[in-house]
């Protein structure tokens, strides 16, 4: 009896690690941000405006060395920005955090390097979403925000 109860113990610790592998492995590669859903209550319409346009020019690579970096394409908001660090998925596969620790923003052209933390500790606070979909061409992640919550669809994409 008490090998039988290690076993089932080992085998759901080996299920819950190959989900969260899989899931991590699904996303590894190169992801634009698709289509921003906003559901918030008392938010100006600008306000959601701005946030689409700048999920809408925004990349991420995720590498397998659990490392990533979120590109803002250059917008009617802003020349453009990277976010480099590391990310994160939960043991469960239901939740990925990012971790930037160098930020650079575009200037004529060019990536000039504004921030670098050496010690590999954040700049920022974490930016935690929870994961609703993965599959190997989209990815769903949503943001819980003070009024509400936001919906993030990324597809893949060639670099």
């Amino acid at each position: 009896m008490k090998v039988l109860l290690q076993l089932s113990c080992t085998l759901m610790v080996l299920l819950f690690a190959s989900c969260s592998n899989n899931i991590s492995n699904e996303m590894v590669g190169n992801w634009k941000v698709t289509d921003l859903k906003v559901d918030m209550k008392n938010v100006p319409k600008p306000l959601i405006q701005n946030a689409k346009i700048l999920a809408l020019a925004t990349k991420y690579e995720f590498k397998n060395n659990d490392t990533y970096c979120m590109t803002i394409s250059k917008n009617a908001l802003e020349n453009g920005r990277k976010h480099k660090g590391t990310l994160s998925v939960s043991t469960l596969g239901k939740q990925i955090t990012l971790n930037t620790d160098t930020l650079l923003f575009e200037e004529y052209g060019k990536w000039k390097l504004i921030e670098k933390n050496n010690s590999n500790s954040a700049i920022f606070n974490s930016i935690s979403m929870k994961i609703e979909k993965v599959s190997p061409n989209q990815i769903i992640l949503s943001e819980k925000e003070h009024n509400g919550m936001m919906y993030y669809t990324l597809n893949r994409f060639k670099n």
